[in-house]
This record gives structure tokens, C-alpha cells and sequence, in this order.
């Protein structure tokens, strides 16, 4: 399960690294489950989520601007087409972490999942 820390970007490179590793192992790299935890906020509002989120990453990391290194917000369009990017980069399961509003972002979630 690769890190909630780490970008979309930096992800599929530690994706590439981990499955010549399982190749130079004699390891099936296929046959290994990678996942990636996302920090998340669906809103229709993009600048409401990009702000609350950089409000809880300041809170509970000290360092706000790690919100849009690392986070999915926007739309559900968005955020569906930036979860499929994970996805694209080598995740095979993804580990959803909504920080504020938990019940309202599970629904829409919910929503979103159903069409990746």
C-alpha cells in the first residue's frame, strides 16, 4: 500500500522500481497487489476542497501545501479522472481517506466508485 504522502507522480515511479525488483527476484510483478492510499475531497466547489484540505494537512502535518502535492479534490469528474490516474500508475486497489466531512464524501464516493 503505497503511501498517502506521495503524489500521483512519484507513485507510478516507486511502481516501476518495486516491480523490477519483483522481476529481478524471478517474482511475477503482476501477481503482486499494489494499493495507494488518497487523501480526498469531492465538492463541486474545487477552491472550498483545495482549502479545507489544506486546512487539515496544516492541522495534522504542519505543512498545508502538502494538500495539493498529494490530494484528489474537485468534482466527482475530477476526482474520478485523477483516481483513474492512480490507477493507470500501477494501483491495483485504492484506500480512500476523506478528512473532513467523512459521511457527505463517503456518499459521494460511493457515486464516484461505481464508475472506475
Amino acid at each position: 500500500m503505497g503511501a498517502g504522502s506521495a503524489g500521483t507522480a512519484e507513485f507510478a515511479a516507486e511502481v516501476k522500481v518495486l516491480r523490477g525488483l519483483l522481476t529481478d527476484a524471478g517474482r511475477d510483478p503482476a501477481a503482486f497487489p499494489i494499493g495507494k492510499r488518497v487523501y480526498i475531497a469531492v465538492d463541486r466547489d474545487p477552491g472550498r476542497a483545495a482549502a479545507r484540505l489544506g486546512e487539515w494537512f496544516g492541522a495534522f502535518y504542519g505543512r498545508p501545501e502538502l494538500a495539493a502535492e498529494v490530494s484528489v479534490w474537485g468534482d466527482a469528474r475530477t476526482c474520478r479522472d485523477r483516481l483513474a490516474d492512480v490507477l493507470d500508475a500501477g494501483a491495483r486497489s485504492l484506500l480512500l481517506n476523506p478528512v473532513f466531512d467523512e459521511p457527505e464524501q463517503l456518499e459521494r464516493l460511493a457515486e464516484i466508485a461505481e464508475t472506475l
